[in-house]
């Protein structure tokens, strides 16, 4: 039942984010008549935030943490990263209107989730254990959604000047390290339990 829930909710993933990319765009059909409103200033939103690569990792780490068990884990980071894969370029084809012809640019990101979707996974699985291995894969989303946005923000260079762009990376540091506060307080309780 996990298993289906985790290719669920790649699928889910992948949809929603070329949706959200449809959407927020002036360019075709879905998009055009929101130009200027607040949906398409919504979904702008949800693509930027949806279309990081830590978004990325973050589904495969919630996959592998679904499940609790390391080799379930990588099984299920993959399966997640590969199903939103899949959703994503399929959507498109259907929502941009891009051809299925253009599905070859989504091989490289099947690769990538093949790659890196059973570590990710398996990251994920460790969250749920205590102590310090726990507590360090639970960092990993939070600490590579900062690393992301302040070392390869999108824009031109430090933050962005649209401040659209500059709240959203905001917001995404300020939920990364209130998401490591918590994770490290959660860590700190635990230890003082069992001391």
């Amino acid at each position: 039942m996990k298993a289906v829930l985790i290719v669920v909710l790649g699928l889910a993933f992948g949809a929603v984010s070329s949706l959200s990319n449809a959407v927020s765009s002036p360019y075709n059909d879905l998009g055009a008549p929101l130009t200027g409103t607040l949906w398409a200033s919504a979904a702008l939103v949800v693509s930027l935030v949806l279309n990081a690569g830590w978004a990325w990792a973050g589904l495969a780490v919630v996959a592998g943490r679904l499940t609790g068990a390391l080799g379930r884990g990588a099984a299920a980071g993959m399966s997640a990263l590969l199903a939103a894969s899949v959703a994503y370029y399929a959507s498109d084809a259907v929502l941009r209107p891009e051809p299925f012809g253009l599905f070859d640019q989504g091989r490289p990101w099947l690769a990538v989730s093949l790659v890196l979707g059973p570590g990710l996974g398996a990251v994920g699985a460790l969250a749920a254990r205590s102590g310090w291995v726990g507590l360090l894969a639970g960092l990993t989303v939070p600490v590579g959604a900062v690393t992301e946005t302040v070392l390869l923000p999108r824009g031109n260079g430090v933050l962005a000047a649209a401040p659209l762009m500059a709240g959203i990376q905001i917001c995404v540091v300020a939920a990364a390290v209130a998401a490591a506060a918590l994770l490290s307080a959660r860590f700190a309780a635990t230890r003082r339990r069992t001391a």
